[in-house]
């Protein structure tokens, strides 16, 4: 703080003296004035663009935002300015900043230009981010030399001149370059002939910048008598912006995708809540913020921040809905929110749709699945409600529910783990053999019905152990054949059945039965057939069988003496409209909880028959989902006590519905869904 005091004037005598003390310094030299020494120039301005660009990646960094450092063009017609500014934002960046170095240094000259380099560093083509599209993040002037600083803290430009593993910016006192305006939307091209006095500015593709004297690589081109270019004006500040932001889409989970479930567009029971995402736009580039309102408790109250999803180019905020205690099933509640920008610009009040209808839903299973959208494992409840996180940690496949679903077990780095919804992982159920490993991951744990013992496959042959990791049985060593497609434990645990291929070179493979210890195996169906499955009530074996002239789904009774040859002596549930080749053959069957359904993944969407089915066993009438995700990893996972099915939709979105294909929900973006109660 500067302090003025007011205090009494000099006399007349001190008057005097002062000004012959000033007359007596002039006259010994002590005093000068003269115009400030200029002779630093480049490298002092060389300095200045140094820092501006350090620290516009500390702010990339720092603010996880990406931040420019461009040096003006007019319009690609020269490669050289006085200025440089700064922009920021996450899509169409605004200009925030202006640096004029010409009052300072009015002899000084920016150039972005190219230069023949020494050998060995040579000119490369220009790095790139594969989460970041430069033409995409919209600059207001492309045919400016533009440096782009990632929040990973990496370089990337508009496509200029790269050596050296470095881009390259000139500062010198003179410069001459010959080249033109570029044929497309990028900067132009110039190739310099000489630079007096030039400093180098080098940024690497990690983003660290140096600063060197002389023409890095190419120290001839440096020439006293190089005369002053054309010079490019930088633009102007970005105002503030002032269209509105704009809501692109509100996602609710759990919501209803029929009418049958309810007209409202969104559900949960009393006590559960409801997760809603919301995803906006500013035709700007503005940062957003969203705020909710309405009655109940959500779990981000006031104006917040939104997320920038640099992959989809909208921005997203996601907030957790819990209902008032008072609402009772059937009634609505409507939820309002409001997206602004920075600059305090508003879109119009939206809700979620409209309103939300509130239910009490009673007796739910649960759902555990492999989250799309955050990492680890996830356990929702059927109606969507209750979504937590069971696992944190990334990486973990095949979730399968214990019997009783007080754990259940997954598979990373080739191993088998017991985990605990709450607790994590808890113990590793598998170990590679003694005095050796295993030839490949375990794949397919399936429970016994007890819940003592996992059932699993491996390089072929297929596994047994006791939950504590104890008893490591392998079942098939006694015969030549490679567990292939499929294997289910019998209702009452006693058995497993499991399709094996004795004969690799044609492919043979066949439905075998065996006794939960591995002996006692006998083949069930003599013909090409793969994937096969246990109904629960015991009566038959779901197989996909492989005739000469269709395939079809048949059911076999497990205790059938001797192995079926005719196709004539199965029963056939369901033939495809058209042939299935071998690749295109269901990756699963299930049954449903009562034994009356059966369901297979058809494997191609866009196919007559492609997509999830579900078949009844008596009247062979089909419900077809064509719009389940196409891949090997998708099936549909029946529900334990009721006709219900969960999937992945095309979308990447867990579904559930009734088997007719009613009362469709969506609860969670995620895959490979296992139920329990």
């Amino acid at each position: 703080m500067l302090t003025v005091k007011r205090g009494r004037g000099l006399s007349l005598l001190e008057l005097l003296v002062a000004v012959g003390i000033i007359v007596l310094m002039l006259g010994l030299g002590v005093l000068r004035f003269r115009s400030p020494d200029r002779s630093q120039g480049p490298g002092a301005a060389a300095s200045v663009v140094a820092e501006a660009l350090r620290a516009a990646r500390a702010q990339a960094i720092s603010g996880g935002v990406p931040v420019g450092i461009a040096f003006p063009s007019a319009d690609g017609t020269t490669a050289s300015s006085q200025s440089f500014y700064r922009l920021e934002g996450q899509v169409f960046p605004r200009i925030t900043s202006v640096s004029n170095l010409a009052g300072e240094y009015p002899q000084t000259f920016l150039s972005v230009v190219q230069w023949p380099v020494a050998a060995g560093n040579q000119t490369a083509a220009p790095p790139t981010s594969d989460d970041f599209l430069v033409d995409a993040w919209g600059l207001r002037f492309p045919r400016d030399y533009t440096l782009i600083f990632l929040p990973s803290g990496q370089v990337v430009s508009n496509g200029l001149t790269h050596f050296d593993a470095a881009y390259h910016v000139l500062v010198s006192s003179g410069i001459e370059a010959g080249g033109g305006a570029p044929g497309g939307e990028g900067p132009g091209v110039f190739d310099l002939a000489k630079a007096a006095e030039p400093y180098t500015v080098s940024v690497t593709t990690a983003g660290m910048v140096r600063v060197t004297k002389g023409i890095e690589g190419s120290p001839a081109l440096a020439s006293p008598d190089a005369g002053r270019p054309l010079v490019a004006a930088a633009p102007p500040l970005t105002g503030a912006p002032e269209d509105q932001p704009e809501i692109l889409g509100i996602d609710a989970f759990p919501k209803p995708l029929d009418d049958s479930v309810t007209t409202a567009d969104a559900l949960v029971p009393k006590g559960g809540r409801v997760s809603i995402e919301v995803q906006a736009w500013s035709p700007e580039g503005a940062d957003l913020y969203c705020e909710w309102s309405g009655p109940g408790d959500f779990s981000t109250r006031g104006v917040s921040e939104m997320t920038w999803d640099p992959v989809e180019s909208v921005w997203r905020s996601r907030v957790e809905w819990v209902p008032p205690a008072d609402l009772e099933s059937g009634d609505e509640a409507a939820l309002q929110v409001r997206v602004e920008d920075e600059f305090g610009n508003r879109s119009a009040s939206v809700g979620v749709g409209a309103t939300l209808t509130v239910e009490i839903a009673d007796d739910l299973e649960r759902l555990i699945f492999d989250a799309a959208a955050d990492p680890g494992l996830w356990v929702v409840q059927e109606d969507g409600s209750g979504n937590q996180q069971a696992l944190e940690e990334d990486g973990y496949s095949y979730p399968q529910w214990s019997p009783d679903g007080s754990c259940y077990v997954v598979i990373k780095n080739a191993t088998i783990w017991l985990g605990v919804p709450g607790s994590g992982i808890v113990s590793a159920v598998t170990a590679p053999p003694a005095g050796g490993k295993w030839k490949s991951a375990p794949i397919g744990p399936r429970w016994s019905p007890d819940g003592t013992r996992i059932l699993f496959g491996e390089n072929g042959d297929l596994f047994v152990i006791r939950v504590d990791g104890s008893g490591l049985t392998n079942l098939t060593t006694d015969i030549a054949t490679r567990v292939y497609g499929g294997y289910a434990w019998s209702p009452n645990g006693d058995r497993i059945c499991y399709t094996a291929v004795e004969d690799w070179a044609s492919f043979r493979d066949r439905v075998w039965v065996m006794n939960a210890d591995g002996t006692g195996k006998r083949m069930l169906l003599d013909c090409q057939s793969r994937f096969c499955n246990w109904s629960p009530d015991g009566q038959w074996i779901a197989i996909w069988a492989i005739y000469p002239t269709e395939h079809s789904i048949v059911l076999v009774s497990p205790d059938a003496a001797q192995p079926i040859p005719d196709p004539d002596q199965v029963r056939v549930v369901w033939t495809p409209a058209w042939r299935w080749y071998s690749w295109t053959t269901p990756t699963r069957l299930g049954w449903s909880p009562d034994s009356k359904k059966v369901s297979a993944f058809m494997g191609l969407s866009n196919a007559p028959d492609g997509g999830l089915v579900v078949v009844d066993i008596d009247t062979g009438q089909e419900t077809l989902f064509p719009d389940v995700k196409e891949g090997w990893m998708t099936w549909g996972a029946w529900a334990r006590t009721r006709n219900k099915l969960a999937f992945q939709d095309g979308k990447g979105v867990l579904n559930v519905a009734r088997d007719d294909g009613t009362e469709r929900i969506a609860v969670a973006r995620g895959s490979m869904p296992d139920w329990s109660r």
